[in-house]
């Protein structure tokens, strides 16, 4: 019994011992303790990423770069990150040393970018996008398993919405309406689990003269304007094109895309008459002259130029 006494007293002075003259490396930043490194090499506790330390361009050396919390050289809970300016550039919650729940992140002007919440590689529930004078730019809802759902919403720099519908697993379901800068319909397009019936399609024209906005209250310290000449349009239902022809119309660049083949050759062939002539329409006297099959829409009692 003597000899078992001795064996576990002397083993707590060496483990003590050891304990003792274990190295810790740390920092103290405005009285506090950061940066620590425990005995096993191991990151814990409150760390800040200076300049000096991630070697990255436009920040001085004590700048701060990033900052959160390590549990065993793992991120964990909020890290931040800042712009060379000092101010926010993001915010975000780790579990595990991986992104893993709300996060937000920021332009530099100060307005919210994009903000949502991130599990297992996916976003889930509700997420929004905005544009750098604060406006929203998409507003979506996702499942649990990352895919959207419910109503999602895209919506032009003037807060007018651009293209409002239900999707369904990811994938679009029922009718999708899409509207001009104006709030003029420009579409309903009509999807059955991410297939589009091309025979409900409506296409209109606007109704009222579409106008170029730039928004007047953005900081043009930090952040161009939102629609500049030569910027670039993107319109993912391109119909017939009335967006492209406005678009170059104003001196911007366009992307159009489409699923119907016949909208993608009509609406190249407008806007090479409209560079050509300056017309925004293709006369029907020159629609056979232009290999356009004035038939496809009359088949659906469309007019050409407005299918």
């Amino acid at each position: 019994m003597r000899n078992k006494v001795l064996i576990v007293i002397y083993t707590f002075i060496f483990l003590s011992f050891w304990n003792i003259s274990a190295s810790q490396t740390y920092q103290i930043y405005d009285g506090d303790t950061i940066n620590l490194v425990d005995e096993n090499n191991m990151k814990q506790g409150h760390w800040i990423y200076f300049g000096n330390m991630k070697n990255i361009p436009g920040y001085d050396p004590d700048q701060k770069v990033e900052e959160g919390s390590f549990n065993n050289n793992r991120k964990s809970g909020a890290w931040t990150k800042y712009f060379a300016d000092e101010s926010t550039k993001s915010v975000i919650e780790y579990m595990n040393n991986r992104p893993n729940g709300a996060y937000t992140i920021y332009y530099e002007n100060g307005v919210i970018q994009e903000q949502g919440i991130w599990k297992n590689n996916r976003n889930i529930g509700t997420f929004v996008r905005k544009y750098p004078n604060g406006q929203v730019q998409q507003a979506f809802s996702f499942s649990d398993g990352g895919k959207r759902k419910g109503v999602q919403k895209y919506f032009f720099p003037n807060g007018q919405e651009q293209i409002v519908g239900e999707w369904n697993e990811g994938k679009e379901d029922g009718p999708i309406t899409e509207y001009y800068p104006n709030g003029d319909i420009k579409s309903v397009k009509v999807f059955n689990g991410g297939q589009m019936d091309t025979a409900q399609t409506k296409n209109y024209e606007p109704k009222n003269e579409i106008k170029v906005v730039v928004e007047d209250n953005i900081d043009d310290s930090k952040s161009a304007p939102i629609i500049d000449e030569n910027d670039i349009v993107l319109d993912p239902f391109a119909g017939s094109s009335t967006t492209g022809v406005a678009s170059l119309k104003n001196n911007r660049k366009f992307i159009g895309i489409d699923l119907v083949e016949f909208n993608i050759s009509f609406g190249r062939k407008r806007m090479n008459h409209y560079l050509d002539t300056g017309e925004t329409y293709i006369p029907k006297n020159m629609l056979d002259d232009k290999g356009i099959d004035v038939n496809y829409y009359k088949i659906k009692g469309k007019h050409i130029n407005n299918p």
